[in-house]
C-alpha cells in the first residue's frame, strides 16, 4: 500500500485568554464579537487553544507540522505574539513555523520584521490585512521597502485576495519576483453560485501565472459550513 504523504497544516490559530500575564488580545474572540465576513463564530470560541490541543485533534490525520498565522488581533505589539509562540515551540516537539503581523506599509515595517526575526528562528513570514484594500485601489507602492527586506530574508507574504483583486495580485507578484506570495484560503470565496465560481476560476487562473504565487487549500468551509465536493 502506498504511504500517504505527510500533511502540513498551513493555517492554525492559537490563543490563551486565560493567561493574565500575556500582553496579547484576540479581539475576534471577545464575547459578542462577530466575524466581519463569517458572522457568528461563537461555536469556535474557547478560553485556550494551543499547540498541545491542535496536536491532540490532528494526531490521527497524518499531520507532520503546523504554520501558525497571526491571530492576536488587537494587541499593542505584534512581535509579542511571536515571542509567545516561540516559547511554546521550544517547549514542544511539534514542528511549528510562524507567520506574524507587521505594518508593511508603515515606516516601521522593517524594524518590526527585524524584531520578529530576532524573537524567533521559526518566524517565516507575514500577513497584513491592509493588503486587500491596497490591491483594490491598485497602489502597493508603500510596501516596496518591506517587500525588498522580506525577499532578502526569505520571508513569505500570506495575502488575502478576493477574485476581483487577483489581476492586481498578479501584477504585485510579478513586480516582486524574489518574494513568495501565499494566497490564503484559495481567495476566500464568498459565494457558491455558478457566476461567482466562473469569475473566481478565471481570476485564480490568471493569478497562478505568476511563478512566485502559491495557494493554500484551506478555508473551503468557512463561508459555507455545509460545503462539500458536490458544492462546486
Amino acid at each position: 500500500m502506498k504511504a500517504k504523504p505527510a500533511i502540513i497544516d498551513t493555517h492554525v490559530h492559537f490563543f490563551d485568554k486565560g493567561d493574565a500575564e500575556l500582553d496579547l488580545e484576540w479581539s475576534w474572540l471577545e464575547a459578542g464579537a462577530d466575524h466581519s465576513i463569517l458572522g457568528n463564530i461563537d461555536p469556535i470560541k474557547a478560553i485556550r487553544f494551543d499547540i498541545d490541543a491542535v496536536e491532540a485533534e490532528s494526531r490521527f490525520a497524518g499531520v507532520a507540522g503546523f504554520v501558525h498565522i497571526q491571530a492576536a488581533i488587537g494587541s499593542k505589539d505584534p512581535v509579542s505574539e511571536t515571542v509567545w509562540l516561540e516559547k511554546m515551540r521550544l517547549e514542544s516537539d511539534i514542528p511549528l513555523q510562524i507567520v506574524g503581523h507587521a505594518d508593511l506599509a508603515s515606516p516601521i515595517a522593517v524594524a518590526q520584521l527585524e524584531r520578529h526575526l530576532s524573537a524567533s528562528a521559526h518566524f517565516v513570514g507575514v500577513r497584513d490585512f491592509s493588503m486587500e484594500s491596497a490591491l483594490s485601489i491598485g497602489d502597493i507602492s508603500t510596501y516596496s521597502q518591506a517587500f525588498a527586506f522580506m525577499a532578502r530574508e526569505n520571508l513569505v507574504l500570506d495575502f488575502d485576495c478576493e477574485y476581483p483583486n487577483m489581476h492586481a495580485g498578479r501584477k504585485m507578484a510579478e513586480s516582486n519576483p524574489n518574494l513568495v506570495f501565499v494566497l490564503e484560503h484559495i481567495g476566500f470565496p464568498r459565494s457558491r453560485d455558478s457566476e461567482y465560481f466562473r469569475n473566481w476560476s478565471t481570476a485564480i487562473r490568471e493569478l497562478s501565472q505568476a511563478p512566485n504565487v502559491v495557494c493554500k487549500v484551506s478555508g473551503l468551509g468557512m463561508t459555507d459550513p455545509r460545503f462539500d465536493a458536490m458544492s462546486t
